[in-house]
């Protein structure tokens, strides 16, 4: 994905939501699409479940990777999106890669579904976050 490079560290992160040009040739504010996805408000309860999940360093980080977010049930995605990351920012990123794929994937896994077991849900989630753990530094592939 285009955005992962940028977002890998604080410094790109804060350049990316400031709008810098990334060799893209203008600043990624003045693209259509870009320019939509940030500065999308969280809400206070979100807040208050990244102050409870993050470190107190990576807790603004957290916010304004959220902020990217902007498809459908932002706030509902928005908490999932946390309680999946576990605290960590590399799960974050790539679970929020998920969600702007598909949001129900994302909800499915970071809430309670009626159709597993609990101990089948959360092996799936210790699951898939384990795989993520595994491959945060690997590059995106070709999509």
């Amino acid at each position: 994905m285009l955005l992962r490079p940028l977002l890998t560290d604080a410094a790109g992160l804060a350049g990316f939501l400031r709008g810098a040009d990334a060799g893209l040739g203008r600043p990624l504010s003045t693209m259509p699409m870009l320019g939509r996805m940030t500065g999308m408000a969280v809400s206070r309860a979100t807040r208050q479940i990244c102050d409870a999940t993050f470190s107190d360093g990576e807790n603004a980080s957290a916010l304004s990777l959220l902020e990217l977010y902007a498809g459908a049930e932002r706030e509902r995605v928005h908490q999932a999106l946390v309680r999946l990351s576990g605290g960590r920012l590399g799960r974050l990123r790539s679970w929020l890669d998920e969600a702007e794929r598909n949001p129900e994937t994302v909800l499915w896994f970071g809430e309670s579904p009626s159709d597993v077991s609990p101990e089948i849900h959360a092996f799936g989630v210790e699951f898939i976050n384990a795989f993520i753990d595994k491959h945060l530094d690997a590059p995106a592939g070709p999509e």
